[in-house]
C-alpha cells in the first residue's frame, strides 16, 4: 500500500476538501432553513463524508439515516440490503 501512495500525485489538499465541505454545509444550511432535512446515505462509502457534512449543518430536527445497497454485476438492479 504504501508503494501506491508513494506513486500518487496530490490534486487536492486535506485542507481544500475540508473547506469545501464547510462549504457546501453552510449552503445548504441556507437552502434548507426551517424545513425538515432527511439525509440519506449509501453505506459504505460516504458515511465519512455525510458526517462530516452533517456536523458543519446547523438545521434543528435534521435527519440522518442510512441505505445498504449492493449491485451483483454492472448493469444489474440494484438490491436494497437495508432501507430506511
Amino acid at each position: 500500500m504504501a508503494q501506491l501512495k508513494d506513486n500518487m500525485t496530490q490534486y487536492i489538499t486535506e485542507k481544500d476538501v475540508q473547506e469545501a465541505v464547510v462549504r457546501l454545509a453552510k449552503e445548504l444550511e441556507i437552502d434548507y432553513h426551517g424545513k425538515e432535512v432527511v439525509v440519506v446515505v449509501p453505506l459504505k462509502g460516504s458515511f465519512m463524508f455525510a458526517a462530516d457534512l452533517t456536523r458543519n449543518m446547523n438545521l434543528p430536527g435534521l435527519i440522518l439515516d442510512f441505505v445498504y445497497l449492493k449491485s451483483m454485476k454492472s448493469g444489474e438492479a440494484v438490491e436494497i440490503k437495508k432501507d430506511i
